[in-house]
């Protein structure tokens, strides 16, 4: 017996949802933010900008990068459905 073709396609949105909200991209891009504005207490003669390592820039940036790659499959799927 086949399976109900829209029950299916809200199955993936629902899949692509879950995965969007898994990856915690706010909490990310907020840890990144944190890094940057860190010395904001400073005073400004003695103010000294703190750049992220390479890799954490990466990171975030990767994650940033396959969070819309998974919008715009949500997207597809809800076109679908």
């Amino acid at each position: 017996m086949g399976r109900h073709k829209p029950h299916l396609a809200l199955k993936q949105v629902e899949q692509c949802l879950k995965r969007l909200k898994n990856m915690n991209l706010e909490g990310s891009i907020q840890d990144l933010f944190e890094l940057f504005s860190s010395n904001e207490n400073q005073p400004l003669t003695t103010k000294v900008c703190v750049v992220p390592s390479q890799p954490v820039v990466e990171l975030v940036l990767m994650k940033v990068l396959g969070a819309c790659k998974l919008l715009l499959r949500l997207l597809d799927c809800c076109c679908k459905t």
